[in-house]
């Protein structure tokens, strides 16, 4: 995987992370585990909907 270094702005926090891009798959980004850690994320399933429920800095 290839990544870049971003920052990703949620609300007025501002967290540092990578976005990767797969050798395959062709134009799909995806966001970095390392921001993944930091947040709580509610998954709604029927709505098909993501929320952040919290931002757990550590």
């Amino acid at each position: 995987m290839r990544a870049a270094k971003a920052i990703a702005l949620i609300g007025d926090t501002k967290l540092e992370t990578r976005v990767e891009t797969p050798l395959v798959g062709k134009g799909k980004l995806l966001v970095g585990r390392e921001l993944l850690k930091d947040l709580i994320l509610v998954l709604d399933g029927p709505r098909e909907e993501v929320c952040i429920s919290e931002i757990v800095l550590k």
